[in-house]
């Protein structure tokens, strides 16, 4: 499993559990920033969303496998595993012509039967560093100001290398998102994909199953694929 970047000065940032309509204001910011994150998407949500996925993939964003229905994977038979990478990464290739290489394990928990697995599907798993917990926010347990606060308090030690988690779920999430990009920014980090920030940009692979793609959606945004 990979938990850091590899080099002091680069920060990676990664998004779990989208898309949903609140995605768009993290492109938005990356976008007016110029930089690329990782999007760890739940498949059943990118039925719902396939434009926000395209939108992303084809900004240069990372998109990788956060499952297809977000069960904590070393929990479920083997059989099931295989079915939500699979299933996550068929959605994901339908959209975007490319299957991920790369999955993060729901609440970050794996074991070495899930590791096996994955691996044998061709693809390797992406924890975290730092967890600002903007999640929390959605029962009050954390505000934006807190999280702020936890940004702060991590830039303030000068990690090196961080790999730092948040979502895109909620509006709450990502409202916040912007001004945390705009800190870690100002504090002179390169902000980079996960799989980038440790040395590997190849974020896809073939179909694990040998079915060809068919190319990423053309189709209109309105559009399912």
């Amino acid at each position: 499993d990979v938990g850091k970047c590899t080099s002091a000065h680069v920060w990676g940032v990664t998004y779990d559990d989208g898309p949903s309509p609140a995605t768009t204001v993290v492109l938005d910011a990356l976008k007016a920033k110029g930089k690329k994150a990782t999007f760890f998407v739940v498949g059943s949500r990118v039925v719902e969303n396939p434009e926000l996925v395209l939108r992303a993939f084809q900004e240069g964003h990372q998109i990788a496998s956060h499952t297809w229905s977000h069960r904590v994977l070393k929990d479920l038979s083997d059989a099931d595993v295989v079915a939500e990478l699979m299933w996550s990464g068929k959605v994901i290739e339908e959209v975007t012509g490319q299957f991920p290489r790369f999955f993060r394990p729901p609440e970050g928990e794996i074991n070495d039967r899930v590791r096996r697995i994955a691996n044998a599907m061709g693809m390797r798993a992406i924890l975290w560093s730092h967890d600002t917990l903007d999640w929390q926010m959605n029962d009050g347990s954390q505000s934006a100001e807190s999280v702020t606060n936890t940004v702060k308090s991590w830039i303030e030690q000068k990690p090196a290398g961080p790999l730092s988690l948040e979502h895109d779920l909620t509006e709450s999430c990502a409202a916040i998102a912007p001004s945390l990009l705009d800190m870690i920014l100002a504090a002179g980090y390169d902000v980079q994909p996960a799989a980038t920030c440790f040395g590997d940009n190849s974020f896809y692979q073939s179909n694990p199953l040998g079915t060809p793609s068919k190319g990423p959606m053309t189709a209109s945004p309105s559009s399912t694929p």
